[in-house]
C-alpha cells in the first residue's frame, strides 16, 4: 500500500502534466458475446495514469462497445457486475490501450479472447514464461513442506532450498528486466520495472539493472504514474539499514505502556510496518503467524509497528495477534515511520540477536524460508 497523500498529490501533479505533453488517444473495444442476453450490462473498469475510470454498455444481438479516450495503457477488467461490487465474479482481465480492440468468448467472460492489442499479446507471452518461474517456486515450497522434521534443522537441506528459491526469484526479475531492455517502446516495460520496485527489497546490483532499462524507456512511460514506484525504492529500509544497527525507538503498546525496540535484544525480530487498512498487510499476517508459531521458542519474535491513525481500525486488525504491537496513531507522519522512511507497506526487517539488520522485505512463505536457513546456520556455527 502506497503512501496516501504523497500519491495522491504526485498522481494529480503527474495528470496535469500529461494533459500538456501527452494527448489523449482513442480507444475502441468490441465485446463479442453471443451467449449474452440482449439487454444484459456489462461493465469496464480501468486505470490509466493512477486514476481509475468506469463505463457500461448494454448486449445487444451478442454484441456491446466501448468508446473513450486515454492518456496512458491501463489494467482494466470487463464484468458483469460494477467493480466497486465485485466479489470475484466471472470477469476478465487485460491492458486497455489506444486503438481497435477485440474481446470475444462463446460462454463465460473468463474465456475471453483478445485481438487487435499488441500489448495484450506481449503479456501473454511473457506471462508464459513467469508462469512456468513460478511454478518452480511452488515446488520448492511444497519440497520444504515435505521435509522430514529432522531434515528442518539440517543446514544443507535448508540452503539447498534456499539456493532454489533465490535463483528463481532473481530467474524472474532478469526475465521482467530483459523484456524491458528488449522493448523500449512498450508501456508493459515499465509495468515489469514498476513490479520490481513494488516487490524487492533493494540492492545495488538489482538497482542498477533496473535504473540501465529504465534509462532506455521511451520518455512517455518516464510520464506515468508507475515511474513514482521506481523513485521511492531508492528509499527502501531494507537498502538504507541492511547490516546496521537498526534505529532504537519507543512506542505504546496497544494497553499504553511504553515499548523499546532494544527491550528485544537477545532474540531474532522481524520489525513489521504494516497497517489495518493495509490489505496485503493483511494476506501477509497469515504467513507471519506461521512463521511466529514455528520459531517462538527458539528465540524469534515480531514487533509490529502499525501506521494507523484511527485507533478502532488498529485495534481491530490487532486482535488474536500472539505479539506485539504498537503505534503512535499518526500514520505516515509518526516519527518512526519517519525514521525508517517507510513510504510503501507491508515492509519488514529482520534484525539478529544485537538488533543488527540481516535481511528483509520477505513475502509470504520467503519469511519461513529465511528464517530456516537463519536459524540452521546459527544452530550449526
Amino acid at each position: 500500500m502506497h503512501k496516501h497523500n504523497t500519491v495522491f498529490y504526485l498522481t494529480v501533479f503527474l495528470f496535469f502534466l500529461t494533459c500538456f505533453t501527452t494527448a489523449a488517444q482513442q480507444y475502441d473495444l468490441t465485446v463479442q458475446t453471443p451467449a449474452l442476453k440482449d439487454g444484459t450490462t456489462l461493465y469496464l473498469s480501468y486505470s490509466s495514469n493512477g486514476w481509475n475510470y468506469a463505463d457500461s454498455a448494454k448486449v445487444m444481438q451478442g454484441v456491446s462497445r466501448f468508446t473513450g479516450r486515454i492518456f496512458f495503457p491501463g489494467e482494466a477488467m470487463l464484468s458483469r457486475i460494477p467493480r466497486d461490487l465485485f466479489r470475484g465474479e466471472d470477469a476478465f482481465s487485460f491492458y486497455l490501450e489506444p486503438g481497435v480492440t477485440t474481446v470475444s468468448s462463446p460462454d463465460v467472460l473468463r474465456h475471453m479472447r483478445i485481438s487487435g492489442s499488441p500489448l495484450n499479446d506481449e503479456d501473454a507471452e511473457l506471462n508464459k514464461k513467469i508462469a512456468e518461474i513460478r511454478r518452480k517456486r511452488g515446488q520448492v515450497s511444497r519440497d520444504y513442506a515435505t521435509l522430514p522434521p529432522h531434515m528442518r534443522t539440517n543446514k544443507q537441506a535448508i540452503e539447498k532450498l534456499a539456493n532454489r528459491e533465490n535463483a528463481l526469484i532473481k530467474e524472474e526479475r532478469d526475465l521482467r528486466i530483459t523484456f524491458a531492455e528488449q522493448h523500449p517502446a512498450s508501456f508493459l516495460s515499465i509495468v515489469q520495472l514498476e513490479k520490481i520496485a513494488r516487490t524487492a527489497p533493494w540492492d545495488s546490483t538489482l538497482g542498477s539493472q533496473v535504473m540501465t532499462a529504465y534509462a532506455k524507456l521511451d520518455r512517455r512511460w518516464k510520464r506515468s504514474a508507475l515511474s513514482g514506484s521506481i523513485g521511492r525504492w531508492a528509499k527502501d529500509p531494507v537498502r538504507l539499514f541492511h547490516g546496521k544497527e537498526a534505529p532504537d525507538f519507543e512506542l505504546p503498546d496497544a494497553g499504553g505502556k511504553p515499548v523499546r525496540l532494544s527491550d528485544f535484544r537477545g532474540k531474532k525480530v522481524l520489525l513489521d510496518f504494516c497497517a489495518g487498512w493495509c490489505e496485503p498487510c493483511r494476506d501477509e499476517a497469515l504467513y507471519k503467524k506461521a512463521a511466529y508459531e514455528k520459531y517462538k521458542d527458539k528465540g524469534f519474535t515480531i514487533l509490529s509497528v502499525s501506521l494507523d491513525e484511527n485507533r478502532s481500525i488498529w485495534l481491530q486488525s490487532i486482535e488474536g495477534l500472539p505479539w506485539t504491537t504498537v503505534s503512535d496513531l499518526k500514520g505516515w507522519k509518526g516519527p518512526v515511520a519517519r525514521l525508517y522512511e517507510i513510504h510503501l507497506m507491508p515492509v519488514c526487517l529482520l534484525l539478529d540477536e544485537n538488533g543488527k539488520v540481516i535481511g528483509g522485505g520477505m513475502r509470504g512463505e520467503e519469511l519461513e524460508l529465511k528464517l530456516a536457513e537463519v536459524f540452521t546456520s546459527t544452530k550449526q556455527k
